[in-house]
């Protein structure tokens, strides 16, 4: 073929013919997709109007990798139909794999008006059932990607009339629903899905955390145990869920168990970072700092294991470094273990997040106490002042009477005796009548 192509190339060729030849050898028998485009383009330039030379220039052209080459191939694949339709009897049938292609090609130059033109006479004339099943699947991406949501609904459903044992249909339409809003019939999605693939656990954990945001708890724990007990596949949303659950019904050592099942491979760190990247992909990644938060909670208030519980902490800012509770919690840890410099690094975060949240009264109380530590009175006063105006969201009146009498302390150390005296005067109507101070307290100035 080599030589032949030498000679050929040496050869007049005012038709184009030749270079069409050239172009298949290059092309069929050598798998030079390069030169073949080059010698088909030849051809097309000399005149030649042939309808094999358009097939196959079209596939080469598409096939390159060049993104140029995707116009030229919409361009050949167009002169296939104007023959087809010219040559009569055989239109329809074989038209139909260039409307497809025509399709896939303006969808990956991301022109999706034109794409869904060449899909919708797929959609209506082609018999060909592989064909029509991803066409459905390309109207799907149209539909997503020009957020026409209900576009992508309607060739998803279509899609699964075709083929309705794959699950990643179900999935895929489910999260539409999701996105729309439409509750009870990702629900309904979910539940099929279950049937067709009883193993796969991200659809438990997605169906197990809709019922939970719908106020049903109970199905919720029972779809996330029935998960478990199967040991399906990435069942680890599930443990997270159970665990919660347990947490919250302070059975500490079962919780403790499902929450560390929840988490990545503890021992692989490669392992680790593939079971991440997968469960990001469906979304379900989001799970790892509150599990880790949770289980830094137990060994902080119940086992009183502040070194467990540091650790902990730590390993949950590494996922989400703005999860409000672990900065606050490290805050409370660090301040437990004397690091106070540190304390207040996180504990500033702390009350930068949490705002008027519940929690907003312990960041700011705690930072002020570290502050009141460090001997850095005006920093401390700043935070009393803020832990007092959000004493509402306080759990606990000891608190309250604490950070007054702290407050008039502050005040005292600082000769401001009037102040001093106001919050004294505050803190002993608050004092509860069983109260043991901490141990912190500096005396005040004689």
């Amino acid at each position: 073929y080599a030589t032949a192509v030498k000679h050929w190339e040496e050869a007049s060729d005012e038709s184009g013919e030749l270079s069409f030849l050239i172009g298949w050898v290059y092309d069929i028998q050598l798998k030079d997709k390069n030169k073949a485009v080059l010698n088909y383009e030849a051809a097309m330039e000399k005149g030649l109007d042939d309808l094999d030379l358009y097939r196959l220039a079209g596939d080469a052209f598409a096939k390159t990798e060049f993104p140029s080459n995707r116009r030229k191939a919409i361009a050949c694949y167009s002169n296939v139909l104007r023959l087809l339709k010219i040559s009569g009897p055989n239109f329809n049938k074989e038209s139909m794999k260039y409307y497809f292609a025509l399709g896939k090609l303006y969808i990956e130059l991301n022109e999706y008006d034109a794409a869904k033109e060449f899909f919708r006479i797929t959609i209506a004339k082609d018999p060909n059932p592989t064909r029509l099943f991803k066409a459905h699947l390309y109207m799907t991406i149209i539909g997503t990607e020009s957020k026409d949501i209900e576009l992508a609904i309607q060739h998803y459903q279509a899609a699964i009339e075709l083929r309705p044992e794959t699950p990643e249909l179900y999935q895929n339409l489910a999260h539409l629903y999701l996105n729309l809003g439409r509750v009870p019939e990702a629900v309904d999605v979910l539940q099929k899905v279950l049937q067709i693939s009883p193993s796969q656990g991200f659809n438990y954990a997605t169906l197990a955390k809709l019922f939970l945001d719908q106020g049903q708890e109970d199905i919720a724990i029972n779809i996330a145990k029935s998960a478990v007990d199967r040991d399906v596949e990435h069942v680890e949303l599930s443990h997270f869920i159970l665990g919660k659950k347990l947490h919250s019904v302070k059975d500490y050592p079962s919780a403790l168990s499902h929450l560390y099942s929840s988490l990545p491979n503890q021992e692989d760190a490669q392992k680790s970072m593939e079971q991440i990247q997968i469960w990001k992909h469906y979304n379900q990644s989001g799970h790892i700092s509150e599990a880790l938060f949770l289980m830094a909670k137990i060994y902080m208030e119940v086992y009183k294991d502040l070194d467990a519980a540091e650790m902990y902490l730590r390993k949950s800012l590494e996922f989400e470094s703005g999860h409000v509770d672990a900065n606050l919690y490290l805050g409370l840890v660090l301040e437990s273990k004397g690091a106070f410099e540190e304390a207040v690094n996180y504990l500033r975060k702390a009350v930068v997040y949490m705002k008027a949240s519940p929690g907003c009264f312990l960041a700011n109380y705690t930072l002020g106490n570290v502050l009141y530590q460090i001997e850095k009175y005006s920093q401390a006063i700043t935070y009393y002042d803020k832990a007092a105006q959000v004493r509402q969201h306080a759990n606990d009146p000891a608190l309250v009477y604490q950070m007054y009498d702290n407050l008039s302390r502050v005040h005292d150390l600082c000769n401001d005796k009037q102040s001093a005296i106001k919050f004294q005067n505050i803190a002993k109507n608050l004092k509860p009548v069983h109260y043991s101070p901490i141990d912190y307290i500096k005396p005040r100035t004689k």
